[in-house]
């Protein structure tokens, strides 16, 4: 299992790719290992959609909690399926790794 956390982007960067390039990165080897991948996000979870992640669970933080002193946040639990890749590129990915 692969964890995608905390990815940020500053904002005169946003709409460039970078994003896209680097969790692009981690599900290709996460495909090479069979692994999923899983991820906590709050509001862009839209983003995260377009790259082959589903929804499987929403939470509220700050909801019915009078400690909480923001507005509530919504968070999506995410989470995207191995997908097989060929295997003369993991075979590829194992030789770099030794």
């Amino acid at each position: 299992m692969y964890d995608l956390q905390i990815l940020g982007t500053a904002p005169e960067a946003e709409g460039l790719g970078y994003a896209s390039a680097l969790v692009n990165a981690v599900i290709f080897m996460a495909d090479a290992e069979g692994r999923d991948v899983w991820l906590t996000t709050a509001l862009t979870y839209k983003f995260y959609e377009r790259l082959g992640f589903v929804i499987v669970g929403k939470d509220v933080v700050g909801a019915d909690n009078p400690e909480w002193h923001g507005e509530p946040i919504p968070i999506h639990i995410m989470h995207r399926s191995s997908k097989t890749i060929d295997g003369t590129i993991r075979d590829a990915i194992k030789a770099e790794e030794r």
